[in-house]
């Protein structure tokens, strides 16, 4: 089992994990990132810069609805990402003027995680 504290710089504090990220099939360009769990988020979002540092190629676009019910189409890349000793390839993300990563249900519903939130703990089964 995985344990990851929650960030305490947001108020209220907030369940994040530690993954590792990359371009699909370039794993020489491996990043250490945390990601904000975000159970309302279809799709998991990333960075924008990140998208521009690493040159992504275009994968086409998702439709996509923000916390305020608007619809967008987004653009749309893709990415492998790895969560303790579990990989995750071909994850389809979009993009966001953001400072960190979403983690989205396209990955959640893959995992068994705990929220708890006494402990400002999230426990992850990676296996």
């Amino acid at each position: 089992m995985l344990i990851f504290p929650y960030e305490r710089g947001e108020t209220p504090p907030a369940p994040y994990i530690d993954l590792q990220i990359y371009p699909r099939g370039k794993k020489l360009l491996l990043l250490p990132k945390r990601a904000k769990i975000d159970s309302g988020a279809s799709v998991t979002v990333i960075p924008v810069s990140l998208a521009e540092e690493w040159k992504l190629q275009f994968a086409g676009s998702i439709k996509v609805r923000g916390y305020d019910g608007q619809q967008s189409i987004r653009p749309a890349y893709w990415v492998d990402i790895i969560i303790g000793s579990r990989l995750f390839e071909r994850v389809k993300v979009t993009v966001s003027e953001r400072i960190n990563i979403l983690l989205g249900r396209d990955v959640l519903n893959q995992l068994d995680i705990r929220l708890n939130g006494p402990s400002l703990q999230v426990e992850v089964e990676a296996d």
